[in-house]
Order: structure tokens, then C-alpha cells, then sequence
């Protein structure tokens, strides 16, 4: 797999993997976990997605500046270097939250959109309802409690909206992503 690592901004580097002929485009933004060893996460981040992900997908993965909120105009700058006008956000965390915060900013911009594991926004825009939303969430979660979710699911409550419960606590991600096939099958059919 190939990588490269391209600094935007002086706030913003990326790690940019594309296997195969992906012409669908995903932008993972991590939790706030990576800060303790972002050497290690730049080394790792392809192994966030499985292989099948590869060969459907482009995939960056954005870098946030430590204990920073995500910045909604440097992903979106991100987007502009890529020539991506729309992307299937996908955040796990502290990048759920940024899933949130760049929806509700830059709507248009989002082709779907994934928070796993995320605490909620509650700026929540009209134009947020349309965009195709898979939310996935532990029961037993102590990190990010569970109510953050169903309060995100109640607040959209519309048909675009798939909520995914797991037994787990706050370390879902890996099972969310690869190890079922419920999140990479909805997200198929919606990039046809």
C-alpha cells in the first residue's frame, strides 16, 4: 500500500492511502488516544480498514493537533488538495465528534457520515438531516456515555439514519469497521 505523508498547514498533516482504483473517497478522523503516540498511529492507520475497504475506497486520514477540536476549515482545505467535493466521514471518539461538528458546518461536503463512539452536538443544521448517518455506539461505554448517541438518533430521527447498538464499551471501533459487515454493506449502497 502506498502512503504519503503531506502537511496542508502548519494544524494539519495527512496520511493518504489508496489501494486498488477507489473512486469513492472516506476520511477517518481518530480519537483522542492517538495523541499519546502519533508516530505509531501514522505507521498504523491503513490497518484501521481491512482490505475490502481498499479496494472501494481512497481513505485519508487527517492528523488533529493535540488537544485541539477538529478544524472544519482545514478538513475542508483537506478535501479541496484532494479535488474530494463530497467524502464518507467516518470518526471514532474525539473524531465522532468532529464527524458532528464538520456536518453540521460543511453539509454539502458529506456523502455519509459515521460516528462511532462520539460525543454529541447539539448544533445541529436542517440540512444535517439529509445526509445519510450510521451511528454506532456501545451500551457500555464509560468514556462516552450511551445517552450521547440516542440523544444524536433522537435529534435526527429520520429515515437517513441508522443507529447500531453494540454490547461493548468504548472500544468498538475494530468490530464497528471490519470484524461485521453491516457498517461496509450500508455504506456500499450508498456510493453506487
Amino acid at each position: 500500500m502506498k502512503s504519503l505523508h503531506l502537511t496542508i498547514s502548519k494544524n494539519i498533516s495527512v496520511k493518504y492511502n489508496k489501494h486498488g482504483t477507489g473512486r469513492n473517497f472516506i476520511m477517518f478522523l481518530h480519537g483522542a488516544g492517538v495523541w499519546s503516540n502519533v508516530e505509531e498511529y501514522l505507521q498504523n492507520s491503513h490497518s484501521i480498514f481491512g482490505p475490502k475497504w481498499y479496494k472501494k475506497y481512497t481513505i485519508l486520514f487527517p492528523l488533529c493537533k493535540e488537544n485541539q477540536f477538529w478544524d472544519n476549515d482545514e478538513l475542508s482545505v483537506l478535501l479541496d488538495e484532494f479535488d474530494i467535493d463530497k467524502v464518507n466521514l467516518i470518526g471514532h471518539s474525539w473524531g465522532g465528534r468532529g464527524v458532528w461538528m464538520f456536518a453540521s458546518r460543511y453539509p454539502k461536503r458529506i456523502k455519509t457520515m459515521v460516528p462511532i463512539s462520539a460525543v454529541g452536538c447539539k448544533i445541529i443544521t436542517p440540512n444535517i438531516h439529509k445526509i445519510p448517518c450510521y451511528i454506532a455506539h456501545g451500551i457500555y461505554d464509560k468514556v462516552v456515555e450511551f445517552h450521547h448517541a440516542v440523544e444524536m438518533y433522537r435529534l435526527l430521527s429520520c429515515d437517513n439514519v441508522t443507529f447500531h447498538v453494540l454490547n461493548r464499551d468504548h472500544s468498538i471501533c475494530d468490530i464497528v469497521i471490519n470484524q461485521e459487515d453491516r457498517l461496509f454493506n450500508w455504506m456500499e449502497l450508498r456510493n453506487e
